[in-house]
C-alpha cells in the first residue's frame, strides 16, 4: 500500500477524500493497517471527515482482526476517545469508535489468528511503524490523573494496549497520593471483565488488573464487594492458564483474601 494514499483520503478536499478511501478500503488488511493508525494518531491536525474516513477504514479490518492487530486498534480508540469527548461536534466520530469496539469483541474471524505468527517480517515492519508514534520508551496515551477520571470503560481500554503494564504502575502509584483510594479500588474492581463477556479483551484486562491489585498496599481491598469481585477472579476459566493464576494468586495474597 503506497503511503501516498492515505493524506489523500484523509485530506480536506472531497473529489479525493472519498475516492482515496475507496481504494484504500479495497487495499487494507491485517498486514498494513498500521500505517493508517500510526497516522492517525501522528497526525494532529488532521481534518476531521479524513480521519472518519480512515477510522472507517479500521472498522472494516476490526471485522477480521487478528489478536495483535485488535491491540493495535484498540490502543487508537483509546487514545481518541477523551481527546474527542471534550471537543465539540465529535458524536459521529466517538459513535464510529464504539462501533470499532463492537466489532472487535464481536468477530469471529481472525480471531485466535497472530500477525506476528503468520507473517513475522510484516508484525515487525508495523512494530516499527508503531513505534514511531511516540518512541520506544515514551507511552503513546494520556492516562487518567484522578480517581474521578479512572472509570471502568477506561480502564479496560488502557489494559488493552501496549501501554498497559505502565497505567498498572500509573494506578498503584495515583492509589498513593489520590485521597478517593476508594474510588480507585472501585474502579478497578468493577472493570473486572465477567465469564462470557468480552471475550476479546477478558484474558488481557482481567490479568493486568490483577497484577495492578497485587502493586497496592496490603489490605486496600476491605469492602466486600471489591473483595467479592477479585476472589470470582480465582474462579474464573483463565485460571488455567499459569500466567493468569500466578497474578490472580499474587493479587489475593498481597491483600490478604482467601
Amino acid at each position: 500500500m503506497g503511503i501516498r494514499i492515505i493524506p489523500l483520503a484523509a485530506g480536506r478536499f472531497t473529489e479525493t477524500r472519498l475516492p482515496a478511501t475507496y481504494i484504500l478500503g479495497n487495499v487494507v488488511d491485517n498486514t498494513n493497517v498500521c500505517r493508517i493508525i500510526a497516522y492517525v494518531q501522528q497526525s494532529a491536525e488532521i481534518d476531521a471527515n479524513g480521519r472518519y474516513n480512515l477510522l472507517q477504514v479500521v472498522l472494516q479490518v476490526s471485522e477480521y482482526a487478528f489478536d495483535d492487530t485488535a491491540s493495535w486498534i484498540q490502543g487508537l480508540t483509546a487514545k481518541l476517545k477523551p481527546s474527542l469527548a471534550e471537543g465539540p461536534n465529535n458524536e459521529r466520530t466517538l459513535a464510529l469508535l464504539s462501533q470499532i469496539q463492537l466489532e472487535l469483541g464481536n468477530r469471529t474471524l481472525g480471531k485466535g489468528d497472530r500477525l506476528e505468527v503468520l507473517s513475522p517480517s510484516r508484525f515487525a515492519y508495523c512494530e516499527k511503524v508503531l513505534g514511531t508514534v511516540a518512541g520506544p520508551n515514551q507511552s503513546s496515551i494520556s492516562f487518567p490523573d484522578t480517581a474521578a477520571a479512572l472509570t471502568v470503560d477506561r480502564i479496560r481500554d488502557l489494559m488493552f494496549t501496549p501501554d498497559r503494564r505502565d497505567f498498572a504502575a500509573h494506578i498503584a502509584k495515583l492509589y498513593g497520593t489520590t485521597e478517593d483510594k476508594a474510588a480507585v479500588v472501585s474502579a478497578l474492581t468493577g472493570a473486572i471483565i465477567p465469564p462470557g463477556a468480552d471475550d476479546v479483551r477478558r484474558y488481557r484486562v482481567n490479568l493486568y488488573i490483577a497484577l495492578t491489585i497485587s502493586k497496592l498496599p496490603s489490605e486496600a481491598i476491605t469492602a466486600p464487594r471489591d473483595v467479592a469481585a477479585l476472589q470470582r477472579l480465582s474462579f474464573a476459566p483463565e485460571m488455567r492458564d499459569p500466567t493468569f493464576a500466578d497474578n490472580v494468586s499474587r493479587a489475593l495474597a498481597q491483600q490478604g483474601i482467601e
